[in-house]
């Protein structure tokens, strides 16, 4: 009976597959171990999300449920999400994991410090939403109809509305990221960044319109600020990407040139019989 010819590249294929799922696992296991935690000290958690709303005059000091498993249903839904912040970290370093061995050596050297700028432009957009656009929302919309109206506000409600917010800044806070990856893949420049800057105004307006809690223009004016801004440092990145790719390019013609100037001295100096 005739054997089969066995196919070699089944073996990295199965391979990958084996890694990917150990990562994925990895992955899962952080931000389990991370929302187990946040369980722990959830009264905490739930004490600086409710900070906000307690700094609004008159509003409730207590949120309002309306099921008998409502309140330990919330108390997960903000470990979960807690834990998702806190092992962004984990979760991002098991991507660049699975994909390091792909990669050449200067982009690995690079992948490490890019994680660590997205995390800190993930903290810095939920800090700039926590800290300011929050007391801002918070405030125009408890006291917008005070005088027709009795606010109780829902715990899910609350906290949806309150994660949805910090969250979403924070991806929205990914620009300048987003303009070194695009860079680098060479799929944008600085010159056309700052030609469609008009346009990149008026797509910011339709998103701080999208993402502001209140929707009011004083909200949208403090959020458009930060945008335009991260915008703008986008545009700085990409240049210095550029400039680097420039000299590197010039350092690789400097070589050349030099090497054919090395081998054209050696012919001019060979011996005379």
């Amino acid at each position: 009976m005739a054997v089969l010819p066995h196919d070699d590249t089944e073996a990295p294929f199965f391979e990958h597959v084996r890694e990917l799922r150990t990562r994925i696992v990895v992955s899962a296991v952080a931000v389990l171990v991370a929302a187990v935690v946040a369980f722990i000290f959830s009264r905490h958690i739930f004490w600086v999300l409710m900070r906000p709303l307690q700094e609004v005059p008159g509003a409730a000091e207590k949120l309002l449920t309306l099921g008998p498993a409502e309140p330990v249903l919330t108390i997960l839904r903000v470990s979960v999400y807690a834990g998702i912040l806190c092992a962004f970290p984990i979760v991002a370093w098991q991507l660049w994991a699975f994909v390091a061995p792909a990669l050449y050596e200067r982009e690995r050297r690079v992948a490490v410090p890019y994680v660590l700028f997205l995390w800190l432009l993930l903290l810095g957009g939920v800090a700039f939403g926590y800290f300011v656009v929050l007391p801002v929302g918070l405030t125009f919309l408890l006291s917008y109809g005070g005088d027709l109206f009795s606010q109780e506000l829902r715990a899910a409600e609350y906290i949806s509305f309150v994660s949805a917010s910090l969250l979403g800044l924070g991806v929205v806070f990914q620009i300048p990221a987003a303009f070194l990856l695009l860079a680098s893949l060479r799929l944008v420049n600085s010159r056309v960044l700052r030609r469609v800057r008009r346009y990149a105004v008026l797509v910011v307006a339709v998103v701080a319109m999208v993402i502001t809690p209140t929707q009011d223009p004083v909200t949208m004016l403090v959020l458009m600020a930060p945008l335009l801004f991260l915008y703008e440092a986008g545009i700085v990145l990409v240049r210095l990407v550029e400039r680097r790719r420039n000299r590197s390019r010039s350092m690789e013609a400097d070589g050349e040139k030099g090497s054919d100037g090395g081998g054209r001295d050696g012919e001019g100096t060979a011996p005379q019989r």
